[in-house]
């Protein structure tokens, strides 16, 4: 039998909340980037760096480098299956108990992630953008195309500095959510950005949902082919 000190320490690392809700965001996907791991736990970044390294270190967790982000990922699938387990059990003994974060409706709707737009709305904002030959792909290669300048002038979206800035302006970046990727880079803050200034969103302070107003819903209707109501709670 395994030593009960063992099972105490790997009990001890699920049981904070924080570091919970990041296993479980990386039991629906099969790699988060670190920044979705911290709007998950819904703690500060460096509280979170410490929380992602005492689960590698407990081998609950691995992580691998990807150009200059860090992946998480599930260390094994009896992980996978402790947490199936454990998730059972809580259904079962509590029932009626308040919903965990992970299953955040308007968090997993729109959110950010760093500076930009992430979650369902994110997601399909940039499925519109590429879809639509406004960001073409090739490869690892993202590209601005004349019809994407276009539709970032109609949207007032300020492209110049973005050419002048060291920083990428193209990006994609794995939505743990949505098992999909998001907008990131220049652009993709760029946009979050004139939403924000524009009250098409806004994102209440030290919540990680974005809230999308009627205007912004019309403006993603109109502009990308999106239907942004909110899912219905409950």
């Amino acid at each position: 039998m395994t030593s009960i000190v063992s099972i105490s320490e790997i009990a001890f690392l699920i049981g904070d909340p924080a570091r919970t809700n990041m296993l479980f965001c990386l039991q629906t996907s099969e790699m988060a980037s670190a920044a979705d791991l911290t709007r998950a736990a819904g703690v500060a970044p460096s509280t979170a760096s410490e929380h992602l390294a005492k689960l590698t270190q407990a081998g609950l967790i691995t992580a691998t480098q990807m150009g200059r982000h860090r992946y998480f990922a599930l260390a094994s699938p009896q992980v996978a299956e402790l947490l199936d387990g454990m998730d059972a059990l809580a259904s079962k003994l509590a029932p009626n108990g308040p919903p965990s974060l992970r299953n955040d409706q308007a968090a997993l709707h729109a959110r950010t992630c760093g500076d930009h737009l992430a979650g369902h709305i994110g997601v399909a904002l940039t499925q519109s953008l590429l879809a639509n030959g406004h960001i073409r792909q090739n490869g690892n290669t993202l590209t601005l195309s004349r019809s994407g300048r276009a539709l970032l002038h109609d949207l007032d979206v300020p492209l110049d500095p973005l050419t002048q800035s060291p920083r990428r302006l193209l990006s994609l970046c794995h939505d743990w959510s949505e098992d999909a990727f998001h907008l990131g880079g220049g652009l993709g803050g760029a946009l979050l950005q004139t939403f924000l200034a524009r009250d098409w969103m806004r994102r209440p302070k030290g919540r990680t949902f974005v809230d999308i107003t009627p205007k912004g819903r019309t403006i993603l209707r109109k502009a990308f082919g999106i239907n942004a109501n909110a899912p219905a709670s409950g």
